[in-house]
């Protein structure tokens, strides 16, 4: 049997195929699905706080399966105006601790035997520096904007990082970056949906984005540079 047909039967390629395959079908379904916020804004108030909560974070984690479209930003939107900016916070920081505990495990299970095998030459050794990460470097990352949540959820995964170290980091920079999110949402929503993004009616708002903006870029070159 040759090197090639060895590798395609090896279970860590298998896992890794079916992984991808995954992705590629819900990205599919991704693009043929919706979500109104008027519609999810109504549903949420019909239901007593205890239960509309449990049952925004029971759809919150859900929507990280979608890979394109926006229901995770509408759900992040909405809850806003239904739950307000402090319980919503908190209600986003307990999903968000269930989906990096999720997708971390999923990735691992999936992906880092292959990567461990069969990575070469400088993704080889990206992929060595990503799980030699100390814990302020994942902190910052945890807290840059730009970089998607579940993007760092199956980088970290994939890699040697012990997960106790990478749910440190979750749970304690998660937080903060939640809140300012959903902080900036709340004072510019207070208008209509549609003038959410008008951050120019609030000038301190929009220093402080822009402040995060510059920050997570800072971080991003930072990153990159100690990578490769």
């Amino acid at each position: 049997m040759g090197i090639a047909m060895k590798r395609f039967l090896s279970k860590s390629y298998v896992r890794f195929i079916i992984f991808i395959l995954l992705i590629i079908i819900l990205i599919f379904i991704s693009k043929s699905f919706s979500i109104d916020k008027e519609k999810m804004d109504a549903f949420f108030k019909k239901f007593p706080p205890v239960y509309s909560s449990l049952v925004f974070i029971a759809l919150y984690v859900a929507s990280n399966f979608f890979v394109t479209g926006d229901p995770k930003e509408i759900l992040k939107l909405v809850s806003v105006f239904v739950f307000g900016v402090y319980l919503s916070t908190l209600l986003i920081y307990i999903a968000e601790i269930i989906n990096a505990t999720l997708f971390f495990h999923l990735s691992r299970f999936f992906g880092e035997e292959f990567m461990d095998r069969y990575l070469k030459g400088k993704f080889k050794h990206i992929y060595e520096k990503l799980g030699q990460m100390n814990l302020n470097w994942i902190f910052m990352l945890r807290l840059n904007i730009l970089i998607p949540y579940r993007v760092l959820d199956t980088c970290f995964g994939i890699s040697k990082i012990s997960f106790r170290k990478y749910l440190a980091a979750v749970l304690i920079v998660s937080l903060p970056r939640i809140f300012f999110l959903q902080y900036i949402v709340g004072v510019i929503g207070n208008f209509s949906f549609g003038n959410i993004m008008n951050v120019q009616m609030h000038p301190a708002v929009a220093f402080l984005f822009v402040f995060y903006f510059i920050f997570s870029i800072i971080i991003i070159f930072k990153t990159k540079k100690r990578l490769w």
